[in-house]
């Protein structure tokens, strides 16, 4: 699942792979070997020169002909927050010396509209890793790099012991749907009326029928209906007065 890297002076770093510039905001350029698990660093801030954009290109200049990684994100996964180097089929963890392969899964929890980070759960197996912290602003640059789904799973932490224990049985998107799958039972939105409320309603309409057809006049219907009030008046019993 994780490898170890190991940080070695310059001329230790075997076969090396990778280059990490420095800039105003970034200390140290680094090469890296993703084959050799070694890498190193080296500061601009020791650099002799009189302004900063010439140490940066001095150290930037020391580094070999190599592909740049640019493609990373910021997070916590043991120490501190570091910066999460993300190369083909592989995350480097360099503040933890860390080699991280690609996940079988990735979920995102504690995530939703009103939060600014969010944790990054990356599955290998039925073990897994966990990044905190992570901004929302670099989960683009993520899905850039990860070649499948990412399970996005709201603002609660998950049971990531029990999704463990069910991935010996189970798929990652069995899981998902157990988790988070819509019921099976349809819940209608429209309007339901009482059977009361029909009964209302057709009485009415039949009423309004029989006065356009000449059969009764509306004078009649009134009183028609008010002799039905009368007669559940008098079918009404008498409250009973309680005695205390």
């Amino acid at each position: 699942m994780s490898k170890s890297m190991k940080l070695v002076s310059k001329t230790l770093v075997e076969t090396p792979t990778h280059v990490v510039k420095c800039s105003g905001t970034t200390e140290h350029a680094m090469i890296v070997s993703v084959k050799s698990g070694t890498f190193c660093k080296m500061s601009w801030l020791k650099e002799c020169a009189e302004e900063d954009e010439d140490k940066i290109c001095n150290v930037n200049m020391q580094l070999p002909d190599l592909p740049e990684i640019t493609s990373m994100f910021r997070g916590k996964l043991r120490k501190s927050m570091a910066d999460i180097l993300l190369v083909k089929d592989y995350m480097l963890c360099l503040e933890d010396k860390k080699k991280l392969g690609m996940p079988d899964a990735i979920y995102l929890q504690r995530i939703s509209a009103r939060t600014r980070t969010f944790d990054l759960v990356c599955f290998y197996g039925t073990e897994y890793e966990m990044f905190s912290a992570v901004d929302k602003k670099d989960l683009d640059v993520i899905r850039d790099w990860y070649p499948k789904e990412i399970f996005q799973c709201g603002a609660d932490p998950l049971p990531l012991k029990a999704i463990s224990k069910q991935l010996e049985v189970c798929t990652h998107e069995e899981i998902m749907e157990e988790l988070f799958g819509e019921s099976s039972e349809e819940e209608s939105s429209e309007y339901e009326p009482d059977s009361d409320d029909e009964l209302e309603d057709d009485h009415e309409f039949e009423g309004m029928a029989d006065i356009e057809s000449g059969l009764v006049t509306k004078e009649e219907l009134e009183s028609e209906a008010s002799d039905e009030e009368s007669e559940e008046e008098e079918d009404e019993p008498n409250p009973k007065r309680r005695k205390f």
